[in-house]
């Protein structure tokens, strides 16, 4: 792995001071431990075990085949942390909108051959499978603290293509008209070839997509949360993706649609699980509002992703738990970038309960290992997650930054209440080559400079980490009633 800031003689510096103090000391992990940190990551893959802050999910997926094999489940699980039990599904849940006999009907009650967006048979399907084997896994003595999913179906414009013929079919099923009525329209071949619309038939996909969110979460809970809750009621849930919005704080996807016109957005369990993969497509040329362009820049991928953390932790209450990639993905915005590491401390300062992240290794002997994550990049994300744990690692922290960074701001600051004192990390741009060192003014109080602006944190120190794991931004600790102050330079 490159850490990108000085060069390659950087990264080497950073990961071998990772090396010393987060050595391989813990061989063998005692059944049921506990670990002494509030922040914590439950992750893809198995990692080594100096990483004692990243539970992983990886180790055995609870698929199909196991539905039957609680006692197998339970001597996973068993390994895991106390309060950290984790699971995984893998492919229990991948046919919710596939049954067959939740195809459309046509007017006399029959069923078509068109898959339709009724799902009552999915769920049930779904759920017996989750009944089944929770009411084995507790009754062998399996405990279970974290549902992990990843659920990437649905009934979206996406999802359902270009068929018309499917499309018709939804529509003349006997039960679309109470569909109709929430929609606002009826004529779904607005949605089918949404690029073709004018005016506000154009926005028509949008509405489509905003009801439909609403409905495969809804799904997702019926057949998953509600009977998982009857034995073990605690138990924190998440679906990837699903999570709130509001137009206030509406942020456009990373090709530029904004589905935050309508509707509010929806999670599944008890968590939202806003994605921060820092990606932009055609957002590039299809901006948010206010911009001519949004140029695929490492600050605009990471201000991108944070708003999208902000913008869940903005519009509800609901807590979040955000993925996160591994730092080589090269699908990345921030691929091999300081602002990678800057966005995991944004993130846990924004209220992130846990972090999921997403750290495949290679499965086939074909495929390249660099293009997969390494022990030192969970290194990486396991040692931010320590350093988070060091500052706000408080059960009662509360994020203070609920709005959008500016889409014309050139810095991100974001702050939290912890241990009677605020947390702030301080991110300025530095695309164009600005070093970090001369944006700050003071140590004491802390006050930074980013072109025509002046931020000051009243009462607050800038705070040196003993290991500094990203050269992009600076620590603040502050008084607990200190707010920036930002001034015209």
């Amino acid at each position: 792995m490159q850490v990108k800031h000085t060069g390659c003689l950087g990264a080497v510096l950073i990961l071998s001071l990772l090396a010393c103090q987060y050595s391989p000391v813990l061989a063998q992990q005692p059944q049921g431990r506990t670990i002494p940190y509030q922040i914590v990551g439950y992750c893809w893959s198995d990692v080594v075990p100096d990483c004692d802050n990243l539970i992983s999910f990886g180790t055995r997926r609870l698929t199909q085949e196991g539905l039957d094999e609680p006692d197998l489940m339970k001597a996973v699980t068993d390994k895991m942390p106390q309060g950290h039990r984790v699971m995984f599904f893998w492919h229990i849940e991948t046919d919710l909108t596939d049954h067959p006999d939740d195809r459309c009907r046509n007017a006399q009650g029959n069923l078509t051959e068109h898959q339709g967006i009724w799902l009552d048979n999915g769920i049930a399907r779904i759920r017996e499978r989750v009944e089944r084997f929770f009411s084995a896994y507790k009754r062998v003595g399996g405990e279970i603290d974290v549902l992990v999913l990843d659920y990437e179906g649905g009934l979206s414009n996406w999802h359902l293509g270009d068929n018309i013929e499917r499309w018709k079919a939804i529509e003349n099923d006997p039960r679309f008209p109470g569909i109709a009525d929430k929609l606002g329209f009826s004529d779904l071949s607005t949605v089918c070839y949404w690029w073709q619309q004018q005016g506000d038939a154009r926005l028509n996909y949008l509405r489509w997509n905003a009801l439909m969110f609403e409905r495969v979460a809804d799904a997702l809970n019926q057949a998953i949360h509600e009977p998982l809750r009857r034995y073990f009621p605690n138990v924190k849930v998440s679906n990837y993706g699903y999570c709130y919005y509001t137009k206030e704080l509406g942020v456009p996807d990373l090709n530029g649609h904004k589905y935050y016109l309508f509707g509010r957005g929806a999670h599944v369990g008890t968590h939202q699980s806003p994605v921060l993969y820092a990606g932009i497509g055609q957002l590039e040329h299809n901006p948010p509002e206010g911009l001519t362009a949004y140029p695929k820049t490492p600050f605009n991928a990471f201000r991108l992703s944070l708003n999208d953390m902000r913008c869940a932790v903005g519009s509800s209450d609901v807590p979040t738990m955000p993925w996160l990639a591994y730092r080589g993905w090269r699908e990345s915005g921030v691929y091999n970038n300081d602002l990678y590491q800057e966005l995991i401390f944004h993130a846990g300062l924004c209220g992130a309960d846990a972090f999921l992240y997403w750290n495949p290794r290679p499965w086939l002997a074909t495929q390249d290992p660099a293009e997969f994550t390494d022990d030192d990049q969970d290194r990486l994300f396991s040692a931010c997650l320590k350093q988070l744990d060091e500052l706000i690692g408080d059960p009662s922290r509360k994020t203070l930054s609920r709005g959008l960074i500016p889409w014309t701001a050139n810095y991100a600051l974001t702050g939290m209440r912890a241990r009677g004192r605020t947390v702030w990390r301080f991110t300025p741009n530095l695309d164009d080559g600005t070093a970090l060192e001369d944006t700050l003014l003071s140590q004491e109080p802390a006050t930074f400079r980013v072109g025509d602006e002046v931020i000051t944190i009243p009462g607050g120190k800038v705070w040196q980490p003993e290991i500094v794991l990203s050269r992009q931004g600076y620590w603040v600790i502050a008084p607990l009633d200190a707010a920036p102050d930002v001034r015209p330079r």
